[in-house]
């Protein structure tokens, strides 16, 4: 009884402390499912919303309130500016010098900052946000944004131009530092106004928000229906850091490149009206926690203003691995921005050929978008990667070819951004003329009615012409010219009369080909249109003597033994599947196929497609070609195949690949570090193993026995979200193809099916993920009884926030980290399929004595999953060398975006002086322009090798479709082979 009264006087002691001994309190509550509503329902101060908690600010006399949650009071009388949010990316960093550590949430950090520290804080490899006392505001629904495709938002989109992008990022590079309260970051203010007013905007505005700061810079656009507090806005910070702040902070890609992302979208919209206003905001004192954006986010909120969405572009011109993607990161409630993410990847779709990566979040603290989600407005942030993993990151090396690193990336991140911004803002002309279709018509006499344009016709050119704008266009006109040698304009004007707004005509015009015409000839007309509202200039590309152009998509394999693959020893029907994208339709396609491998035989090499209209598709299916695998192939053998295709005067040779059997393993390495993975493959190949490696996910994973997945540790590790085609691929090949599948990552097993979106591949793998972990790994060891006995590594990869991860039901523990003692691998036999999954990264242990080495391990993964090497006799045949230097296939011939050109060196030229040399592999365009100069390979006598051609020159810039040369140059071998680039 006296133990019970002592206990509620003890509670009532403690309540009436809380209560009564200071105003107010500084909280973390911890969150349930419902997220922030309670709070709101209960009119509570919520100042900060995290991944897991909620940072409140509450009266003693309200602490019953929150009675039925779990929390933790931080600090009493709060003050403001006193707290930051710390996101740290160098996990050594010792935040105590910095300040007091309140409490931390995940990987972020609240910081009761020391006095005269912050200056020193920020110029660490850190996220930092200052933490507003100011409540949030909660914001309903958003419904769906939804457009249509306007031709006007494309006229601005492909004004943007990589040299002006890069120009101006040059230029607030060159202010040496824009460090917020260095004189260099006013100067570079005052530049950024200046360009403002040169664009026209409507008002120019220096807005001062912190003492010694430099201000925040503001163009204002008016809009012709809503030129006052409703408006679009596109922002980024232009102040920078580094680690030798304030003198020297460059900060080409944090974040002259979000800026210069504003600074354009101000010059391509500068004649062009729009309904609504849109603001070009350049943030300063971001690096310091975010200062400027929030002062006009709150300043905004006070006012009343209504902002249809922000654009925040911070760090986006850094390409780590290709394809490169923007993240688009977005809140999943309060506000709930997803439908807005959404809008703006519709519009990168539309008008760009940008890839995104839509991040849905409930916390994202640390850019100039997060002030505007505290005061209810729908933002987005666009970044190159979140966290950040760029190298150069707040250091002086943050420069053009280091930290800004691809600016065709960077100049693609901002034509969406500037086409997201017109379409919110939406065009507004008297006005606007623009082309939609053209085509050919050639009655009888002066031509044959065919549709088509051919040497010594007269022909009616025909173009469409839109109205696109908002009123007719007046007394409109049409005309054309033409410097081409084999074309006459017997009639090039045409008069349109008035077009009614969103309107078509027909424009006619009179033209004849000379009789000495070429095939496939293109012919560059100028189109100029007037109206008394304005003029526009076009061109047109017209052909005379069109022809098809074929090219090939895809093969099948039919018959045989049923299982869609040509086996050694098979025969089976091979099904060609060919698209036209030429200007013709191909007629009465024929064809005949070769084999370029000892290992097929072709048996009827004939193979009738029919015709293929222009823009469709066609196969063999009814004349199919029948090949023999030689029984002594290796399986997993990748074969060439050439096909000689007819069709009229049209004449071609398409060359594609064939796979025998499958190969033993594909490496799927999306991590941003590739070194894991790429030694992995080097190891699995040395082995003896046929397999592949890449950064994206194969398209076909039937092709292959095993796929080994490495998405890496903590800041660089890649996220399969939930609901990708990545996932929903990976798990169809486990589990409906009797698949192997080693899987690979720190926050693949807790951290982000928990907090980031990702697929939970734990149940698939009979693992239960226990830990994010903070732990780093130090010795791991392999367990008794199973395939890794014996085995202990130390390691040498990343090592941040290793995942906790133990074995159920059918799964066995394979690894455990030494010290602290945590399991971190683990193999599952389901019976249908088989799994391995660890942690750690396998192809960053360290070798020791056998059995403990990387190639004991793969080759013990590799038993484990069925799949044996291939045989000694086999192997021993290469003997390790090629039989002759040669250029081998260029594939896929022609080819979209990625063409790989084999090479190998043959044994004889092992001990030659030149070999030291090198080899010489350039690209040449039809006019003997050198167009990209591989410079100096190193020979590789171990196997045949090969490039990737990306269809840029050597500036990064993309070369026009068309024929282009590879030049191959060994030692005393030459070899020239042409490859065709289609777009």
């Amino acid at each position: 009884m006296v133990k019970k009264l002592f206990l509620v006087v003890l509670f009532i002691l403690i309540t009436f402390a809380l209560c009564f001994g200071a105003e107010e309190y500084l909280l973390r509550v911890e969150l349930t499912k419902d997220r922030l509503a309670p709070f709101f329902e209960k009119g509570l101060k919520v100042v900060s919303e995290l991944e897991n908690s909620a940072i409140l600010v509450l009266e003693g006399s309200d602490l019953y309130k929150i009675s039925p949650y779990s929390y933790q009071v931080l600090d009493e009388e709060p003050q403001e500016g006193d707290y930051y949010l710390v996101r740290p990316l160098n996990l050594q960093i010792d935040l105590t010098k910095y300040g007091e550590i309140l409490t931390i949430d995940g990987r972020d950090y609240l910081i009761k900052i020391k006095r005269g520290m912050l200056e020193e804080l920020i110029k660490e490899k850190v996220m930092i946000s200052r933490l507003s006392l100011k409540p949030i505001l909660i914001k309903g629904e958003v419904p769906p944004l939804r457009f249509r495709a306007n031709p006007i938002v494309q006229v601005i989109v492909n004004r943007v131009e990589p040299d002006s992008v890069l120009s101006f990022v040059r230029r607030l590079q060159d202010f040496r530092t824009r460090y917020s309260t260095h004189d260099s970051c006013f100067a570079a203010a005052n530049y950024i106004a200046n360009k403002f007013n040169a664009y026209g905007c409507d008002s120019i505005f220096l807005q001062y928000h912190t003492s010694g700061h430099a201000p925040n810079v503001i163009g204002v656009k008016r809009g012709v229906l809503y030129p006052d507090s409703i408006y679009t806005v596109i922002c980024g910070h232009f102040d920078a850091v580094s680690d030798q702040a304030p003198d020297i902070a460059p900060g080409a890609d944090d974040n002259a490149s979000g800026t210069v992302g504003v600074i354009e979208a101000a010059r391509v919209m500068k004649d062009i009206d729009f309904e609504y206003s849109v603001r070009y905001i350049a943030f300063s004192g971001e690096e310091f926690g975010l200062y400027g954006s929030y002062y006009y986010a709150s300043l905004a909120r006070s006012q009343g203003d209504s902002i249809l969405g922000v654009l925040n572009g911070d760090m986006i011109a850094y390409v780590d691995a290709l394809p490169e993607s923007i993240e688009v990161i977005a809140k999943i409630s309060n506000p709930p921005c997803e439908p807005f993410a959404d809008f703006f990847i519709a519009c990168a779709d539309t008008y760009t050929t940008l890839l995104t990566r839509k991040r849905m979040v409930f916390s994202a603290p640390y850019s100039d978008h997060a002030p505007f989600w505290d005061n209810g407005y729908l933002a987005l942030c666009n970044i190159e990667d979140s966290p950040p993993v760029n190298p150069h990151y707040h250091l002086t090396s943050d420069t053009i070819g280091a930290g800004y690193n691809n600016n065709a990336f960077s100049t693609e991140v901002i034509k969406a951004e500037i086409a997201a911004l017109s379409v919110m803002a939406r065009p507004f002309m008297n006005s606007y003329l623009t082309i939609l279709f053209n085509w050919i018509d050639d009655p009888s006499p002066g031509g044959n009615g065919n549709g088509m344009w051919e040497s010594g016709e007269e022909v009616d050119l025909v173009v469409q012409i839109f109205n696109a704008g908002f009123d007719t266009a007046e007394n409109s006109n049409a005309s054309i010219s033409t410097s081409d040698p084999y074309v006459t304009i017997i009639n090039g004007s045409s008069n349109l009369g008035d077009i009614l707004q969103q309107d078509t005509v027909e424009a006619l015009f009179r033209v004849k080909a000379d009789n000495s015409t070429p095939l496939g000839h293109l012919v560059d007309f100028d189109l100029n249109l007037t109206c008394i509202g304005g003029t526009w200039d076009y061109t047109l590309q017209v052909y005379i003597n069109p022809l098809p152009h074929l090219i090939y998509q895809h093969s099948a394999v039919l018959g045989g033994n049923g299982n869609g693959i040509l086996d050694p020893g098979e025969t089976a029907n091979l099904i060609v599947t060919l698209k036209n994208e030429g200007a013709r339709d191909a007629e009465n396609v024929t064809s005949i196929l070769q084999s370029l491998s000892p290992y097929v035989t072709i048996n009827d090499t004939s193979g009738n497609f029919g015709t293929i209209a222009v823009g469709d598709t066609a196969n063999n299916a009814t004349d199919p070609y029948i090949v023999t695998a030689d029984t002594s192939t290796p399986s997993g053998t990748t074969v060439g195949l050439r096909v000689i295709v007819e069709s009229g005067l049209y004449t071609d040779t398409l060359t594609f690949q064939l796979v025998i059997g499958k190969k033993q393993y594909y490496i799927w390495n999306p991590d941003q570090t590739p070194m894991p993975g790429e030694n992995c493959h080097t190891i699995l190949s040395n082995l003896g193993f046929i397999g592949d490696y890449g950064t994206s996910l194969a398209q076909d994973l039937t092709l292959y026995r095993a796929v080994f997945v490495c998405v890496g540790i903590f800041p660089n590790n890649y996220v399969i979200d939930n609901n990708s085609h990545e996932a929903a691929r990976l798990v169809d090949y486990l589990q409906n193809q009797d698949g192997r599948m080693y899987l690979e990552g720190g926050e693949v097993w807790y951290y982000d099916p928990h907090y980031n979106d990702g697929y939970d591949f734990g149940p698939l793998f009979s693992i239960n993920s226990t830990d994010p972990g903070y732990d780093e790994l130090v010795t791991i060891l392999g367990q008794s009884g199973t395939f890794t006995q014996g085995m202990d590594f130390s390691y040498s990869g990343e090592n941040y926030y290793i995942d906790h991860i133990s074995p159920q039901g059918t799964g066995f523990l394979i690894f455990k980290n030494s010290s602290p003692e945590y399991d971190c691998g683990v193999a599952n036999d389901a019976g249908t399929y088989r799994t391995v999954g660890t942690s750690f990264e396998l192809g960053l242990l360290n070798d020791g004595t056998p059995p403990s080495t990387r190639a004991a391990l793969l080759d013990s993964i590799m038993k484990f999953f069925g799949i044996p090497k291939p045989g000694i006799d086999e192997k021993d045949s290469y003997k390790g060398f090629p039989l002759k230097t040669k250029l081998g296939l260029l594939y896929p011939n022609p080819f979209y975006d990625k063409l790989v050109i084999r090479y190998q060196i043959g044994q004889r030229a092992k001990g030659r002086e030149h070999r030291a040399k090198g080899i010489e592999l350039k690209i040449y365009d039809v006019t003997g322009r050198l167009v990209k100069d591989f410079l100096l390979l190193p020979f590789n006598f171990s196997l045949p090798t090969s490039v990737e051609w990306d269809g840029r020159d050597g500036f990064g810039h993309p070369v026009s479709a068309g024929i282009y040369f590879i030049y191959f140059k060994a030692g005393d071998y030459k070899s020239i082979k042409k490859a065709i680039l289609i777009k």
